[in-house]
C-alpha cells in the first residue's frame, strides 16, 4: 500500500511540474498586470492544489480503512453466529435437563406416597392382626 501512495505522489509531482511549467510560459507572455494577479493568486492555487493531492491520499485510507471494517464485520458475525449456536444448545440441553429433573422428582413423589400407603397398610394389618388376638 505504501508503495501505490509513493507512486500515487509521484505522479501528482509530475502533473504538478508539468502545469508550473506551463503557466510559468503563459506568465512570460502575459502581461505585467496579469502578472502581478498571477503571482497574488499563487499560494492559494497551491494550498489548492495540497489539498486535492492530501484528499485523494486520505480517499485510498479511508477506502483501507473501510475494507478493515468490513472483514472485521464478518469476523465478528460469524462469531456472534457460533456464540448464538452454543447458546441455543445450552437452552436445549437445560430444558432436556429440567425435563428429567421433573420426571425423577415426580419419581420420588410416588415413591413417597407408595412407602406412605405401604405403611398406612402395615397398620391397618396390625390392627388387624390385634383385633383377631382379642
Amino acid at each position: 500500500m505504501a508503495q501505490h501512495i509513493h507512486l500515487s505522489v509521484l505522479f501528482g509531482l509530475k502533473v504538478a511540474t508539468i502545469l508550473l511549467s506551463l503557466i510559468g510560459a503563459a506568465i512570460v507572455v502575459m502581461d505585467p498586470t496579469v502578472k502581478v494577479a498571477i503571482i497574488v493568486a499563487a499560494p492559494s492555487m497551491v494550498t489548492g492544489l495540497g489539498t486535492l493531492i492530501l484528499g485523494f491520499m486520505n480517499r485510498t485510507k479511508l477506502q483501507d480503512v473501510h475494507e478493515s471494517a468490513v472483514r472485521m464485520e464478518s469476523n465478528v458475525n460469524g462469531k456472534l453466529s457460533k456464540l448464538l449456536e452454543v447458546k441455543q444448545e445450552l437452552s436445549n440441553t437445560q430444558q432436556t435437563l429440567a425435563h428429567a429433573e421433573g420426571h425423577r422428582e415426580a419419581t420420588d413423589e410416588i415413591r413417597h406416597e407408595a412407602d406412605e400407603i405401604r405403611h398406612e397398610i402395615d397398620e391397618i394389618r396390625h390392627e388387624t392382626d390385634e383385633m383377631k388376638r382379642s
